[in-house]
């Protein structure tokens, strides 16, 4: 192999890995919006006899719980037979709520879906997580694209 051929590859697969490192939060954010908007889409089109005009933040309301299929009601209301079963509906009702929050954000834009992230998750780490196997990716298809090329423009 020629030392052009070379040398245009390992630029390839730098500018490969560099552009797939500085894209991949954006990537990370658009992905997630995504499936939020549609999770969202698909939970509201399964409640579409809920009243409109009730606050999200009431206690009392049914929320769905994906997991099981059933509905999850006001603690007042419930019968726990069990601390567990409490527990549970409790951790139920955070996870619905935290949802709502991301559904929100993700209806809001990319940047309040960014911020949410970023406070709720723990910094910068979420953006990044699984860039390294992006950037080798990147970075392989680029120099393979380039030596393809080279290889074939000079015969």
């Amino acid at each position: 192999m020629s030392e052009s051929i070379a040398s245009e590859v390992v630029s390839a697969m730098v500018g490969g890995m560099f552009s797939a490192s500085a894209l991949y939060p954006l990537e990370v954010l658009k992905t997630r919006m995504q499936a939020e908007t549609k999770a969202t889409t698909k939970s509201s089109s399964s409640n579409d006899d809920d009243d409109d005009d009730e606050d999200d933040d009431k206690e009392d309301e049914v929320l769905p719980n994906e997991q099981e299929g059933a509905t999850i009601t006001n603690s007042s209301t419930a019968d726990f037979s069990s601390p567990d079963k409490e527990l549970q509906h409790r951790n139920q009702l955070a996870l619905a709520r935290i949802k709502r929050e991301y559904a929100t954000a993700a209806s809001e834009g990319m940047t309040s879906y960014a911020t949410l992230m970023y406070d709720r998750e723990g910094g910068v780490a979420p953006f990044y997580g699984g860039v390294v196997t992006s950037a080798v990716q990147s970075a392989t298809e680029k120099a393979l694209y380039f030596f393809a090329y080279t290889f074939l423009k000079n015969g």
